[in-house]
């Protein structure tokens, strides 16, 4: 599977990556904090850089097209928890 719903566990949002970011509980995220810049780099799978932050995260569910993850993301839910940040960016 190339991507992946995510949810960071510090604050407990959640997105979508390309799973070569993934290492074991940990995700590896871009410098910039530009929406469509990020879309771009998990689209592309690009490999993670040296100036990439880490984050802990939990992995919820992978899938193998992005345009799949995307919309799938707009209707995560985990046992009574939705995600605000999630719904709030698919409307």
């Amino acid at each position: 599977m190339d991507f992946a719903i995510v949810e960071f566990t510090d604050d407990k949002s959640v997105a979508v990556i390309a799973t070569n970011w993934l290492k074991d509980n940990v995700c590896y995220w871009p410098s910039t904090s530009k929406s469509k810049a990020i879309e771009k780099l998990v689209k592309e799978r690009a490999e993670p850089g040296s100036d990439w932050m880490r984050y802990p995260i939990r992995v919820l569910h992978k899938y193998g097209m992005f345009s799949l993850t995307f919309v799938m993301l707009c209707g995560v839910k985990d046992g009574e928890t939705t995600y605000p940040k999630a719904e709030a960016f698919c409307q």
